[in-house]
């Protein structure tokens, strides 16, 4: 993190995970990170611990919400003001940090609001578990593949989204120029839209030129999207999170990465659209 001007605006912001963001949309951040009332998961919590708990009201889990507190897969939640949680019994607070802090790995666990180091933690956060975005390396390769099968790429590469939603099948689609980078794409419609507009590729020899679709399948299910932007550079969106971005990896790096037991990775070829 290193202060720096947001691109396009002149405005001083903060380059976080290789990208300019602005003290607005840092507030913004702040929100979702550290809300006043925050979600701790209770389902497998000792019955004598249980006790322990206030009745709280109920609270609204917004996307911003689940993606921050990793809140996937069910399970019974409770809702608690860091007031209500520093009133718990010690052994009661201690499980739940414990829970937490094995939920969200490899995260930190986010912070209450009233911490004097929240804003910190926020962008230590934001950054832990992934890489920085090269697009500052690859702006011709971007400019180029914008003037070609990816018109979107330039405008989307190394940028952060309004809010969560916006997932890795949306990004491959928005960089070929389909109207969707702040759309969470299902996947049965990326899986449509490929079948429509790609074709069978060569293989890893294309890897190195603007338009190969990467496919990862984990266990059969389509699980992630990448498409290359030339020169061994690709675009992707690690997750729907607000904390995710856009970002430019190189390929060779992006398929290291999703090297998992069970998965396998596809490639397909963009068709060349009449402009």
């Amino acid at each position: 993190m290193s202060p720096v001007s947001v691109p396009g605006t002149g405005v001083p912001g903060l380059s976080v995970l290789g990208i300019g963001v602005s003290p607005a949309l840092v507030d913004r951040w702040l929100a979702w990170f550290a809300p006043v009332r925050q979600p701790f998961r209770v389902d497998a919590l000792d019955p004598g611990l249980l006790a322990d708990l206030p009745e709280a009201p109920s609270f609204e889990v917004t996307d911003e919400l689940r993606d921050t507190f990793f809140m996937y897969g069910g399970g019974s939640w409770v809702g608690l003001t860091a007031e209500e949680f520093a009133a718990l019994p010690a052994r009661t607070r201690a499980a739940l940090t414990a829970e937490r802090r094995h939920r969200v790995h490899p995260k930190p666990a986010p912070a209450w609001p009233t911490d004097p180091m929240v804003r910190a933690k926020l962008l230590r956060w934001v950054e832990a578990g992934t890489r920085p975005s090269q697009h500052a390396l690859a702006r011709e390769q971007l400019r180029a593949a914008s003037d070609g099968p990816l018109p979107g790429a330039a405008e989307l590469a190394g940028s952060f989204p309004p809010g969560s939603g916006p997932n890795c099948f949306g990004a491959v689609m928005a960089a070929a120029g389909e109207p969707v980078a702040i759309d969470w794409v299902r996947q049965d419609t990326f899986t449509r839209w490929v079948e429509t507009h790609t074709d069978p590729s060569d293989g890893a020899d294309n890897d190195h030129a603007a338009g190969q679709v990467l496919l990862w399948h984990e266990h059969g299910e389509l699980a992630h999207a990448a498409v290359t932007v030339g020169d061994g550079w690709a675009l992707h969106k690690p997750s729907q999170s607000w904390s995710s971005p856009t970002m430019v990896w190189a390929v060779e790096e992006l398929i290291r990465s999703w090297r998992y037991p069970g998965t396998r990775l596809t490639r397909r070829a963009l068709r060349r659209q009449p402009r």
